[in-house]
């Protein structure tokens, strides 16, 4: 369920080459440091090389991972760097001063402060000192109770106390929960709400936008098959593919993990009509970050107009959700897996829609058998694959079912979803809670802690049996 979603990503050969080694000797070599951006900042490393007159350059994401990306151009001239990758969407501009680099990077037009310095020296000592304050005191800014409610009332306070511990030591951004469609609390760090980066999160949205589309006829049926968006599936195993097999992670698709070559295609749909077959469609469940970009560029067709501005004028303004984003690629298509930025309290309302089955302030939204579908089990026969294959969770429409036996009977008593990083969605049928847990990408990130893998279970356990 991880996407990850570097400042920049690709992975074009490259280099590309401007001065003589007489004048560039000092600035190759290995260099250390960060991005500060308006929102957080982000570890960076750059490699510089010069190989018979030729600069490369290879910029690296130690939190991604050490993702490493090729550079398409460098161009170094006296004291000033230029390097371009991913066809120009990631750029930095620097100026070597001794040890230090300093300039701006930018990535699809964000902006950042460039901030690096030569490996091993005494410059590098310096920033990383730097930085490791600066991360102890973003790791110590509190985590406070911003708001609650009635809901409240309906939880043991010594467990959501507890919940709440855990989620101020694992660094959370933001929590929220609501207890049978009221307000039990809301948490934020430093007191601000701002919208966060849902992660893999954004395929539970996902399914709700499909069951507006699908509550306004815009889409007419599950079963129908995807080569009728997409001509060049006409033909073979992709020509058998439906919009369910999509929704159910069975469509047989390569699923795309890791993230790193779809990242470096540029162009998510492209790059999933074009992935290999795995299994034959509706044999074999295997969780997919390829197959969510089509369903976003269906939905963008079936809506008649780019997604966000579909939901801003729809769903989303129905639930009074004003301030989103929604991430395309570099070709201009909707992200599916990933790419909801959202504040929690509205991911919330959101969770609040799927629990009450599409029913918002006495209006239906999405028809309730659009729940009844998403709600129940439908990996069918398929066998669980990939990453799915040891925990075989059930899988809806792309919800993950939580199941219950009574009496040799199962029982779906709640769904979710869960984003790299760790952020989570949850619905507990049973007791009538929503929660969602947010994280923003920050280097004090820890994977060891901050992840929050129990999440789901603590939210469970908040309500008292004699509420």
């Amino acid at each position: 369920m991880n996407n990850r979603m570097p400042f920049a990503f690709s992975g074009l050969l490259a280099s590309i080459v401007l001065i003589t080694p007489l004048m560039a000797a000092e600035p190759a070599g290995h260099w250390v440091g960060v991005v500060e951006t308006p929102g957080s900042d982000f570890p960076l490393e750059l490699e510089l090389g010069l190989d018979d007159e030729v600069w490369s350059a290879d910029l690296i994401f130690p939190q991604e991972g050490n993702f490493r990306i090729t550079a398409d151009s460098v161009d170094v001239e006296g004291r000033e760097l230029s390097v371009e990758a991913i066809d120009g969407a990631m750029t930095l501009s620097a100026r070597f001063e001794g040890d230090r680099l300093q300039g701006k990077a930018t990535n699809r037009g964000n902006v950042g402060d460039l901030r690096l310095a030569r490996s091993g020296s005494p410059a590098a000592t310096e920033l990383l000192a730097d930085r490791r304050a600066s991360m102890k005191e973003m790791r110590d800014r509190p985590f406070e109770q911003v708001g609650t409610g009635p809901g409240m009332d309906r939880l043991d306070r010594e467990r959501v106390d507890a919940l709440v511990e855990k989620a101020s030591s694992s660094f959370t951004t933001a929590m929220v929960i609501l207890a049978r469609g009221e307000v039990a609390g809301e948490w934020l760090r430093d007191g601000e709400s701002r919208p966060i980066e849902a992660m893999s999160v954004t395929k539970a949205v996902l399914n709700l936008v499909f069951g507006r589309l699908y509550t306004l006829g815009r889409i007419e049926s599950l079963d129908q098959p995807v080569h009728e968006y997409f001509d060049q599936w006409g033909e073979g195993q992709r020509s058998r593919i439906t919009i369910r097999h999509l929704l159910t992670h069975t469509s047989g698709l390569d699923p795309a993990m890791p993230t790193t070559e779809l990242y470096q295609s540029g162009d998510f749909v492209r790059f999933a009509l074009e992935a290999p077959m795995q299994a034959p469609p509706g044999t074999e469940v295997s969780y997919n970050n390829n197959t969510p970009n089509l369903l976003a560029a269906i939905a963008e067709e079936a809506a008649g107009e780019p997604l966000d501005e579909f939901l801003a004028g729809d769903l989303f303004a129905k639930l009074g959700i004003e301030e989103f984003g929604w991430s395309r690629d570099p070709a201009g298509n909707p992200h599916g897996m990933a790419g909801l930025q959202i504040h929690a309290r509205d991911l919330a309302r959101l969770g609040q829609l799927a629990l009450d089955r599409g029913r918002w302030n006495d209006e239906q939204l999405i028809d309730a058998s659009w729940f009844r579908e998403s709600f129940s089990r439908a990996t069918g026969e398929a066998e669980p694959a990939g990453m799915l294959a040891e925990s075989a969770p059930v899988i809806g429409l792309l919800w993950f079912l939580h199941v219950a036996q009574e009496d040799g009977e199962e029982h779906v008593v709640g769904a979710s979803h869960a984003g790299f990083l760790g952020q989570y969605l949850v619905l507990d049928f049973t007791n009538r809670l929503v929660a969602v847990r947010m994280i923003e990408s920050s280097p004090a990130y820890d994977p060891e802690t901050d992840g929050f893998r129990s999440f789901p279970d603590k939210v469970r356990s908040l309500v008292d049996p004699l509420h």
